[in-house]
């Protein structure tokens, strides 16, 4: 026989809604902070895209993506290792035909090493699997991680069609994540730099606008006026 003290159901229950409660407030506090982040995230990247017009930047973006797409042996950038030959046949045709990954991948590498984040659209049939996949702009598409006060719940919002919210199952979320810094998104290579291109713009505007306000002053203007003696002149 179990004994029970009086009044240790109540202090169970208590527990329980203490519990709970830390519950939905963590619930509530990853989506808050999900939806906070997006301000500077897409501040962000409008930093990036302006980095990225710098020849320097673009270059080393470039250099960056061949090197994370060197080719094996038999001139394959993504090879599938498998022990059944059925998975390696069907992998084979959905990243060689279907997505044509020798190609798109250094699209999306590029913009995932610039941004931190990359959203595709995977366009899904029941019967064939995965048919075709749509990138989405970065700036336009926000994770929500916590909604319905579910810790697990993922979905995503898309802005460019109307707030059109997809599944989790429906994107593929490629993101750089070094630290926990930018959760529940990636980090881009450019991150780091971010402010030190900022003091570089302020001084180039700084030297660039100091120089436009003193050139007046430093201007000599030369008439020629010929080899006409003094005796001419008045004769004129």
């Amino acid at each position: 026989h179990s004994f029970t003290p009086k009044g240790s159901n109540n202090r169970e229950e208590t527990q329980q809604q203490f519990l709970d409660w830390q519950v939905q407030k963590l619930h509530s506090d990853i989506y808050s902070r999900a939806i906070y982040f997006d301000t500077d995230r897409i501040s962000a990247y409008q930093d990036y895209e302006a980095m990225d017009h710098s020849p320097e930047i673009r270059q080393a973006l470039s250099i960056m993506r061949d090197e994370c797409l060197t080719k094996n042996e038999y001139g394959e950038i993504l090879q599938i290792y498998s022990d059944q030959e059925r998975v390696k046949e069907v992998l084979k045709d959905l990243f060689f035909n279907k997505l044509n990954i020798n190609y798109m991948l250094r699209l999306w590498l590029r913009d995932l090493l610039k941004y931190g984040d990359y959203f595709v659209y995977l366009q899904t049939d029941k019967d064939k699997g995965i048919v075709n996949v749509t990138s989405l702009p970065v700036g336009e598409v926000h994770r929500e991680e916590g909604y319905d006060q579910d810790l697990g719940a993922v979905r995503f919002r898309w802005e460019g069609s109307s707030n059109l919210y997809l599944e989790e199952w429906q994107v593929a979320h490629f993101r750089l994540m070094e630290d926990t810094k930018r959760l529940p998104y990636g980090r881009g290579v450019l991150d780091a730099a971010r402010k030190t291109w900022k003091q570089l713009q302020l001084a180039t505007d700084a030297m660039l606008t100091y120089r436009l306000t003193r050139a007046p002053d430093r201007k000599v203007f030369y008439i020629e006026v010929g080899n006409l003696a003094e005796g001419d002149v008045k004769q004129l």
